[in-house]
Order: C-alpha cells, then sequence, then structure tokens
C-alpha cells in the first residue's frame, strides 16, 4: 500500500499530488512512493480512533486473495508505522457454496456502539447461478469487534 495526499479540489489534478516517500517526506513522484503496508487487499477502510487527543488510526480488510478472515491493522499516523494484521473474525458460512468467497471488509467507526467497531463484509459466489440461487449471500453483513482486540495495548477504549 502507498499513501498519497492532495488538496480535495485538486483530485482529478494528477500533478498536484505528493507521495509519502518515507521518513517524513513527500515528493510529487510516485517513483519516490514507499510502501507503508504489504499483504493487502484491493478494499479497505481507515478510521481514525481519537482519545485525550491521542490517535490511532484503525485499518480493517479482508484477508488477501479472498481469504476466510478479516483483519486490522493499527498505526499512530496514516503513515504508519502499521502493525502486522491482525485477525479478529473468520467468516462462517464459506463451505456451503464450493466457489463461495468473502471480500469487502470494513471497519465503520463512526456507526460504532462505545466499546466496539462495527464491521461489514460481503460473501459472494464466483458461479452468477449460485448467487442468483442463494439469498444468503452477495449482501451486506455485519460484526461487532471489541476495541479492545483492535486498538495497541496502551490505547484506552473510549
Amino acid at each position: 500500500m502507498l499513501l498519497a495526499r492532495v488538496p480535495a479540489v485538486e483530485v482529478e489534478k494528477l500533478d498536484q499530488w505528493r507521495f509519502y516517500a518515507g521518513e517524513g517526506r513527500w515528493s510529487s513522484r510516485m517513483s519516490d512512493a514507499v510502501h507503508i503496508a504489504d499483504k493487502m487487499a484491493s478494499e479497505l477502510s481507515i478510521d481514525e480512533y481519537v482519545e485525550n487527543g491521542r490517535s490511532t488510526f484503525l485499518m480493517v480488510h479482508s484477508e488477501p486473495l479472498f481469504g476466510r478472515r478479516i483483519l486490522v491493522r493499527s498505526a499512530p499516523k496514516p503513515e504508519g508505522p502499521w502493525s502486522k494484521p491482525k485477525s479478529v473474525y473468520t467468516v462462517p458460512g464459506l463451505d456451503r457454496g464450493k466457489d463461495y468467497f468473502t471480500y469487502a471488509a470494513k471497519g465503520h467507526l463512526h456507526l460504532s456502539r462505545k466499546n466496539e467497531l462495527l464491521v461489514t463484509y460481503i460473501i459472494n459466489a464466483n458461479n452468477i447461478w449460485d448467487m442468483a440461487a442463494d439469498v444468503a449471500i452477495y449482501r451486506p453483513r455485519f460484526v461487532r469487534v471489541p476495541l479492545d482486540q483492535v486498538l495497541p495495548r496502551n490505547t484506552h477504549t473510549r
């Protein structure tokens, strides 16, 4: 995963983008960008959890390559350093169909209850006829993960 920033009003102007180049440096050249996390899924969410003026960024994503687990990482800043992925949930029901998989896990801190992180994910199938025949797949699913499972140990829960 790479990190870039741009003023919202300039988002369509690629020459205005700046890429995180490590050690607090930003560059206009994408080739200078450094990886801030590896083994990523193509969809994810990042939420900022703030308590007592201290930020912790929480990244939620599915296990890469359509794995069964939902993973969470944390970092003190968007540029990291990001923790290793921690499994917080194993998606049930994937064995009902041989071509079923899960993806699109995302956290929703703004919708979460106190001391929890609401996470959504999707179950889908490689076969379109499975999707048509099984109404239990291809719809959002929700799971509540206790914040103490995702926050670094030195961060208090809200």
